[in-house]
């Protein structure tokens, strides 16, 4: 009986139609990024883990201050559901 259900062309989809899908929250942004209290995204800057020693003074402590996510990323960030809370 199992053999005849699998056997069938469609049967995985009929199944799954009518149901939604749940969009997983990914985990890995809870540690990359923050939310402002008006609702924008903050992140720290690329380039100071590796290599510092090639790096002037300067340009490492330019490096220690947070930037904002660009605008144009915030719109997918918020359709794929980050939420820290």
């Amino acid at each position: 009986m199992l053999a005849s259900r699998a056997a069938k062309p469609g049967a995985l989809a009929a199944q799954t139609r009518g149901m939604k899908i749940k969009i997983k929250p990914y985990s890995s942004w809870k540690r990359r990024f923050q939310v402002t209290a008006s609702g924008k995204f903050k992140r720290k800057q690329k380039g100071k883990r590796h290599k510092a020693f090639s790096k002037s003074p300067a340009q490492r402590m330019r490096l220690r201050g947070d930037r904002l996510v660009h605008e144009t990323l915030v719109k997918p960030m918020k359709k794929l559901g980050f939420k820290l809370r």
